[in-house]
């Protein structure tokens, strides 16, 4: 159901704050309710479509203790000579 500004979905994520602010601004300036809640839309849906794409990223879990740090050092260690091997090259 929409609020009382005109949002049309209150509860999709990242409009339920903007819609609450133009709700409770709807009953003096129901202008200035509309364009709030026009004008965060877009900025919501970006905001939406970046969390659920980023939430598809698969993760990967180390173990607690030593066995897991040394490899996430391993991996760390790897990747920054990786990002400066070309540089290396070059001198």
């Amino acid at each position: 159901p929409p609020c009382a500004s005109g949002c049309s979905k209150p509860d999709q994520r990242g409009e339920p704050l903007t819609c609450f602010i133009a709700a409770l601004v709807a009953p003096f300036a129901a202008g200035f309710s509309y364009l709030l809640a026009l004008t965060e839309k877009p900025f919501a849906e970006m905001i939406v479509w970046v969390a659920t794409n980023f939430a598809k990223v698969p993760v990967i879990h180390l173990n607690k203790g030593f066995a897991g740090g040394s490899v996430g050092v391993l991996v760390l260690a790897c990747g920054w000579i990786a990002l400066r091997w070309r540089s290396w090259g070059s001198h």
